[in-house]
């Protein structure tokens, strides 16, 4: 049989009033609701950090290849041209 501890003392389930077994079935309830969000929210916090982490890595790219367009040395074909 089941049994739940409320201030350090054990009860049966089964025994309980039934507005006590209703509401432990409520509480059980929401804490796999809690749970579950818990995980989600975890993940969405991992795919925000990637999020992020692409939006920095774009930006650094676009500057180092803004920076390198400007410091790049001419190319075979304009040097022989000129």
């Amino acid at each position: 049989m089941s049994t739940i501890i409320i201030d350090d003392k054990e009860y049966e389930i089964d025994a309980l009033p039934e507005a006590a077994k209703v509401n432990l079935a409520r509480v059980q309830q929401l804490q796999r609701e809690i749970g579950e969000l818990q995980m989600v929210l975890e993940e969405r916090q991992l795919v925000l950090q990637a999020r992020q982490n692409a939006v920095v890595k774009a930006v650094q790219e676009a500057e180092f290849n803004a920076e390198n367009a400007k410091e790049a040395p001419p190319k075979l074909d304009e040097v022989a041209n000129a």
